[in-house]
C-alpha cells in the first residue's frame, strides 16, 4: 500500500469518527 493511500484512508476514518 502506498503511503498516499494510507494517508487517505487515515483521513476517511478520522472523518467517519467525527461524525
Amino acid at each position: 500500500m502506498s503511503i498516499q493511500n494510507k494517508k487517505r484512508e487515515n483521513q476517511d476514518w478520522i472523518g467517519e469518527k467525527q461524525k
